[in-house]
């Protein structure tokens, strides 16, 4: 038989098609090399020829001998039979897998108008994999951050493939995953159970999650990471890795990773030859200093100490981007931005070491300092033009639109954050912004279908059911503003926002002791700092409108120091310092008003300084003083105007109508006062606050009984009532204005919910003033009625 298959030469055929096969593999190679094809191609190409092995056997074996031959019934059935197996094992094989190119070339046009080509990557190859914690088994106490340091180190070299979007828990103090797994009891973020991290990685959609542990043994470090894919949490892999450089380590465990996601990549966007030591750092003190910052900003929202650990891991290694952009973010959130933009140019220096999403957003960011808002959008839309079938570009630039501010940004904002929905219908956040944007936009019957979307998305959230309520609450629906809330604290019974909102509706009801039993309820929930905070603007609402100002400024204090625990230092300002520093009037404490103006203004610097004039606003306007409010007004809308921020300027408004009003010039504050009525309601800001709407209004109709038009006045303040019954300076304006229309049954009935609210407000409360004048002069209508009759 030997001799036989000798003489018919097929082991030589069988070797020539051997060798043509590997050579074919070589040039299969470098045509996936060459157009950026997956490697599937050359796996398939394999199998084909392998598979026709037997057709070749049968050709060399009936034609290798020499003299003349013919095709026989054998091969006639056989090699068909042969072909059409193959065509099928292919088939199979195929199924799920592509061969097509994994990237793709794109001509985009920059913020600067430059065309530009770039090779980036396909959205169908691109995998999400999220990076928690390792567990500390049994290292020394000084050498415990390496359980944070390795997934960093993990994270960033993996995030540099451009077919990989890697994510570790890392984010700012109260905000992203790490709050839901200290609410779960874990501070430290370590040893979290399998369900838990499988819960958080669908929630953040990622396809895979690496878990794992580090310890020591002897000299040697041992690190053991595990790989989940999310959705049927079937154990992809899992590995050991032993040795005493920590950067080895982690760059055996890249492409291991890597492998086991299958992630397909085209050699020249590959970057599996780059070290994690130069992608990061090579220095181990200054990747120590760089963790301890991070641990101290999320761990403990100690943006001091963050900063210290940073600069000293600048001082270790210059070039290590990662602390400058975590220096440069956290100045801004301190108001520092000089200081963030300088950061940012540090970081911006070293831009090898950045993704190409990194990059864009260091980009835009730069451009929003240096308050260049149409170049910023000009980054975003080069973003979408790179990666139009990815939904972050989208979404990221729906999210610039709809911080200008202006109606035509927000319907761009909405086309934005649709496409982004259309590429990945599970982000939930996404059909929240573009209810809140169609409810900016008056679209309110639109806007409560898409908070009912997301409410499907998320039915544990309480979010939309709480924006549902909100717009029945608007229309004076109290019972299915009510019903809403209910459903939303029962959603989420860890979550304040839900009671809270029960405890303003019963105070917008008249009923003081519900809101009071509400306050109390949010109490026992409130743990994170924001929801501690919000149970204090509730406080404080709630003591303002029973006239109890001196209680209410005390509060504010408590709250400052309470909202520096998150956020940045420009929502301090506007949303809590220029919020109630008029307090400080009422209360009798203007100097400790001024103080604190003062104080936070100085943190202010260059352009951006108008911001920490916002509060001087308000404390002027209430001390009725215009002219000193002036020159501030002015400086707050030329920043406002200059950085294209929309969403703000109804204070702007506001503010030239109190002024004007102060003149005497009635129609002009009239005027104004509409203004800011109109852009409080498309205002992105005022959705989530909703009792600016009335405070406006009702400043309207005090101005419009000032100028002679009580009818007008009352109808304002009628409508101010329709979902604030309860509200007393809307009563107030309505009790007078309905004197001067010689209506005094609505006089009455207004008086009576005044008597109802400030049953308990302070003696020298100056609205209480106001309402014993009011029942005085109509005592002695009412007498007068009587002896007439």
């Amino acid at each position: 038989m030997f001799k036989n298959l000798l003489r018919r030469r097929v082991f030589q055929v069988v070797g020539i098609y051997l060798g043509a096969l590997f050579a074919l593999l070589e040039f299969t190679g470098l045509i996936v090399e060459r157009y950026g094809l997956t490697d599937n191609l050359i796996d398939l190409v394999l199998i084909g020829l392998l598979s026709m092995l037997p057709t070749v056997i049968m050709v060399a074996y009936y034609h290798g001998a020499p003299g003349k031959d013919e095709f026989n019934r054998v091969e006639k059935v056989g090699i068909p039979v042969n072909a059409l197996a193959t065509v099928a094992l292919l088939a199979v094989l195929t199924q799920g897998q592509q061969v097509s190119a994994t990237s793709e070339t794109r001509t985009v046009t920059d913020e600067h108008g430059q065309q530009l080509v770039m090779e980036v990557a396909k959205e169908s190859f691109i995998q999400s994999v999220n990076i928690y914690f390792l567990d500390n088994q049994n290292l020394d106490e000084d050498e415990a951050w390496l359980s944070y340091a390795l997934p960093t180190l993990i994270g960033e070299s993996l995030g540099r493939d451009s077919f990989v979007d890697s994510k570790t828990i890392y984010g700012h103090f109260n905000d992203g995953p790490y709050w839901r797994i200290r609410r779960a009891g874990y501070a430290d973020a370590l040893n979290l159970p399998l369900t838990l991290q499988r819960q958080l990685s669908e929630e953040y959609h990622s396809d895979y999650f690496v878990r794992g542990h580090v310890g020591q043994d002897n000299d040697q470090y041992v690190v053991a990471i595990e790989l989940y894919e999310t959705e049927t949490l079937d154990a992809v892999g899992q590995a050991e890795f032993r040795g005493s450089d920590i950067f080895a380590l982690v760059d055996e465990a890249i492409p291991y990773l890597k492998n086991l996601v299958n992630v397909q990549r085209a050699s020249s966007l590959s970057v599996d030859k780059l070290k994690s030591s130069e992608l990061v750092t090579a220095s181990l003190p200054a990747l120590h200093a760089l963790i301890e910052g991070r641990n101290a900003l999320l761990f403990y929202n100690d943006a001091d100490a963050a900063i210290a650990h940073w600069q000293t891991a600048i001082e270790l290694d210059p070039q290590l981007v990662q602390a400058h952009m975590d220096l440069s973010r956290t100045y801004a959130q301190q108001g520092d931005f000089q200081g963030a933009l300088t950061s940012l140019q540090h970081a911006l220096q070293h831009a090898h070491k950045m993704t190409d999403q990194q990059q864009i957003m260091a980009r835009a960011f730069r451009y929003e300092l240096q308050e260049e808002p149409e170049m910023a959008l000009g980054v975003y839309e080069m973003w979408v033009q790179l990666y139009p079938d990815r939904p972050e570009p989208h979404f990221a630039l729906g999210w610039h639109l709809m911080q200008r501010g202006g109606m035509e940004d927000f319907g761009a904002a909405v086309e934005s954050f649709e496409t982004s929905l259309q590429l990945d219908p599970t982000q939930e956040w996404a059909v929240l912004q573009i209810a809140n944007l169609l409810l900016a936009m008056g679209r309110e019957e639109e806007a409560t279908e898409r908070f009912k979307q997301y409410h499907e998305l998320r039915p544990n959230q309480y979010l939309p059911l709480v924006a549902i309520g909100d717009i029945k609450l608007s229309r004076g629906d109290f019972e299915g503003a009510r019903v809403e809330y209910e459903k939303g604290a029962v959603a989420e019974s860890q979550m304040v926002t839900p009671v809270l909102r029960l405890a303003q509706l019963a105070l917008r009801q008249g009923n003081v002791r519900g809101s009071r039993n509400r306050i109390d309820d949010a109490s026992f929930v409130a743990q994170a700092p924001r929801q501690q905070a919000s149970l204090l603007h509730q406080k404080i609402l709630f003591l303002r409108q029973m006239g109890r100002p001196k209680e209410a400024w005390d509060l504010v204090a408590q709250l400052i120091e309470t909202r520096r625990q998150y956020g940045s230092a420009v929502d301090l300002t506007i949303e809590v310092i220029a919020e109630y520093v008029d307090l400080a009037v009422e209360a009798g404490k203007t100097e400790e008003a001024f103080a604190l103006l003062e104080t936070d203004s100085q943190q202010y610097q260059g352009p951006l300084a108008a911001i920490g004039q916002v509060g001087y606003i308000s404390l002027y306007l209430t001390l009725e003083q215009p002219e000193q409010a002036a020159p501030h007004i002015d400086a707050v809308e030329a920043l406002l105007n200059s950085t294209a921020e929309n969403a703000f300027m109804y204070r702007v408004k506001l503010a030239r109508g109190m002024q004007a009003r102060l003149h005497g010039e009635f129609d002009l504050a009239i005027d104004y006062l509409e203004q800011a009525k109109n852009l409080v309601t498309r205002s992105m800001y005022a959705v989530n606050h909703i009792q600016d709407r009335a405070w406006i209004e009702t400043l309207l109709a005090d101005t419009l009984l000032a100028a002679g038009e009580p009818q007008r006045a009352k109808e304002v303040a009628a409508g101010v009532m329709v979902s604030w019954p309860y509200h007393t300076q809307a009563n107030l304006v309505y009790a007078r204005a309905s004197e001067q229309l010689s209506q005094f049954e609505d006089m009455a009935m207004a008086m009576q919910r005044l008597d109802a609210m400030w049953v308990d407000a302070e003696p020298d409360h100056p609205l209480s003033t106001q309402l014993a004048a009011l029942k005085s002069r109509h005592s002695s209508v009412a007498g007068a009625a009587t002896m007439s009759h």
